[in-house]
């Protein structure tokens, strides 16, 4: 039975890690890629004849892309058919130009200003669009796409600096070296500039905690810190300001450093038992200091917030060539947090389906508001002509469903589709054409994550550490 329990305080922490580590690279969230999934949005000067940008686009070799001139009536192939009455009454409607939708529809190949007109390029010919760029400027047009953002690889090597410069100065390598795998791992895997301060205060706790843990009370002088929980706090708001899912995955970090420093506590006790005799640490833990020494003092904090400066830094420099880029001024659509009621949806697509198919159906004389139409049947027999069974159809998921499949039997490079390949849960609203945005709510927690660590540092400058 001891044996079994021993066995079971070993690999459930084990497998918990495992799966932890799994989660992080699997559902990995970086700030790589552009507004659109799949597609990079090239924008010209309105005022330039289509055609231009059209011969520029073929003689680069981009022959498949969606632009407001190669758009036709999102419609059902079989609507299409010019022998049905669906076709018929379509056409009227959109001659009267009675259509909010189709007017709607417009805007997703115009900027927020109307001042450039869009095109959306598939990631198969992004290495076509330099070219193409080159083809219109020598015509004198101007022309750029959507900024698309690079992995921010300095940002988890700051990381990584850090934990290399911390396991140089720690007085139990094994211990810190074990317990900061999963926070370093977290920011490669979450390269945020929120996420990356609280990587480096995370990191800067399991030091303090490196080298008191083996002493007496160890656990209870590093609660009594109150800098310590505080720091833990707010690098989880950090982590939190910069997504959910970063927020959600520092918590697994938090939870896998945990599981990592119960199973070194097991596997040490372990190994203990196995020597002959075992060491016997006389000092407590409040007795030491958590820099392990006073001479590491004049080390650890101005570098530790040497990095954080980087950092800020990196951020404030990437910042500052998005806003030193005129065109970031520029809003196209792009996903949102917010649906933009200047942007139709494949709600409004399905709601326009269902006018289009049901309004031969329907009297001029009265308003529908329910869900289904009813469509009767008439037959000529001896008799003359009579009414038959008649046929409803649904305002329905099934409905829908069928509308979804039909975009991708369109002749032709439609918004509809592009929107399709964003998912259910996608939002549209003009966003700038800088791709990584980071809140306002972010800036202020990264500059307070600054101040905390300054203050340590400060705070260690004035006051007397702990003997040696």
């Amino acid at each position: 039975m001891k044996l079994l329990n021993n066995l079971i305080k070993k690999i459930i922490p084990s497998f918990c890690l495992i799966v932890f580590a799994l989660l992080m690279i699997v559902f990995r969230s970086v700030p790589v890629g552009h507004i659109w999934n799949g597609y990079t949005v090239l924008y010209i000067p309105s005022q330039i004849n289509d055609a231009v940008v059209a011969a520029a686009l073929e003689k680069s070799q981009i022959l498949d892309y969606a632009s407001l001139n190669n758009q036709d009536l999102p419609a059902s192939p079989a609507i299409m058919m010019e022998n049905t009455l669906e076709f018929a009454m379509l056409k009227i409607n959109t001659a009267l130009n009675n259509s909010d939708y189709l007017k709607a529809r417009k805007n997703y190949f115009y900027d927020s200003t109307g001042q450039y007109r869009l095109y959306y390029i598939p990631d198969d010919y992004k290495n076509n669009l330099d070219e193409c760029i080159h083809i219109l400027a020598k015509s004198n047009i101007p022309a750029g796409i959507d900024s698309s953002v690079s992995y921010p690889w300095l940002l988890p090597v700051f990381c990584l600096l850090a934990a290399v410069f911390f396991t140089f100065f720690t007085k139990d390598k094994i211990f810190f070296i074990s317990s900061a795998v999963i926070p370093v791992l977290y920011i490669f895997c979450n390269p945020f500039y929120a996420s990356g301060l609280s990587v480096i205060i995370l990191l800067l706790v399991l030091f303090f905690a490196s080298n008191v843990w083996k002493r007496k009370n160890a656990s209870l002088l590093i609660l009594r810190q109150i800098i310590i929980p505080i720091s833990i706090v707010l690098s989880l708001v950090s982590a939190f300001s910069s997504s959910l899912l970063s927020g959600v995955f520092y918590i697994v970090t938090l939870a896998s450093v945990f599981c990592t420093i119960f199973l070194y506590d097991e596997i040490v006790n372990f190994l203990d038992t196995k020597r002959h005799f075992s060491f016997v640490y006389i000092r407590p833990a409040k007795m030491l200091s958590i820099f392990g020494t006073n001479r590491n003092k004049k080390f650890i904090m101005p570098v530790t917030v040497g990095i954080a400066a980087l950092i800020l830094l990196y951020f404030a420099f990437n910042s500052s060539a998005l806003i030193n880029n005129k065109n970031t001024k520029m809003l196209i659509p792009g996903a949102a947090e917010k649906q933009s009621e200047k942007l139709p949806n494949l709600e409004d697509y399905y709601a326009w389906n269902w006018n289009v198919i049901t309004s031969p159906y329907k009297s001029l004389n009265k308003s529908y508001n329910s869900d289904y139409v009813v469509f009767p049947r008439y037959v000529e027999d001896e008799q003359g002509i009579i009414s038959e069974e008649n046929s409803i159809i649904y305002f329905n998921d099934d409905f829908k469903q069928s509308l979804l499949s039909e975009i991708d039997n369109f002749n032709f490079n439609s918004i509809e589709g592009i929107l399709k390949e964003q998912g259910e849960s996608f939002k549209c609203g003009y966003v700038s054409t800088g791709a990584y945005h980071v809140t306002i709510f972010s800036v202020i927690i990264m500059l307070i994550c600054f101040a905390m660590l300054l203050f340590i540092y400060f705070s260690v400058m004035i006051k007397k550490g702990g003997r040696k």
